[in-house]
């Protein structure tokens, strides 16, 4: 699945902590596996409470266990650190955003804002210029103060994970592209299709956790 996991203030912060001006971010490898797992985890449990059940939250995080070292060996993973402690996360694909968390302890604190500007910086860099999210119902109101939009038409969706329905909203954005290039042409349904698998199988609620 794909969504926000980890919560974060989605309003303009007046003074950013002191400890956000120190933060490294700098891309993850597979090896750090176990950290990024255990966050995730962490997030999902404490910032999914009241939007999931129970057995859609160990749904969501069996999903995300089983391919976890496929995806950051795969995807463009990107931690946030603090004292080489492990405070947040995005994943980037040609495809989009795959997943964004954060610890709960420093929710609402810019930390995700941050990480999603990190993100589309890289994109831009890449030349990708369209991106999509699968956000976790948590989640949806913070893409959108991003400037993220839900589709008009089927915009919210279920995927299943373990056989069991977690809802979800699709979403997009176009990033600002230099005047010389041409018009990106718009991502297809089997794109949108390959995605919403992905977010299962191998990415997990991106973020889908904002909780607000």
């Amino acid at each position: 699945m794909n969504s926000l996991a980890a919560p974060d203030n989605d309003e303009p912060l007046q003074e950013p902590p002191h400890w956000l001006e120190r933060i490294e971010i700098r891309r993850l490898a597979p090896q750090e596996s176990g950290m990024v797992s255990a966050l995730q985890e962490l997030s999902l449990r404490e910032l999914s409470v009241g939007y999931y059940s129970d057995n859609q939250i160990e749904a969501i995080i069996e999903a995300q266990n089983d391919g976890i070292k496929l995806r950051l060996s795969g995807e463009r993973c990107y931690g946030a650190f603090h004292q080489d402690a492990l405070l947040g996360l995005v994943c980037l694909t040609r495809l989009g955003i795959t997943g964004l968390y954060c610890h709960p302890r420093i929710a609402r604190q810019g930390l995700g804002r941050r990480l999603m500007t990190h993100a589309e910086q890289e994109a831009q860099r890449l030349s990708w210029y369209r991106l999509e999210v699968v956000a976790s119902l948590t989640a949806v109101e913070f893409y959108q103060k991003l400037g993220y939009r839900p589709y008009i038409i089927q915009s919210q969706q279920t995927v299943n994970c373990a056989n069991i329905h977690i809802p979800v909203v699709s979403l997009y954005k176009e990033l600002p592209r230099p005047e010389s290039t041409s018009t990106q042409a718009a991502v297809s349904s089997t794109d949108i299709s390959i995605a919403l698998f992905t977010w299962c199988f191998f990415v997990g609620l991106s973020v889908a956790l904002i909780r607000r």
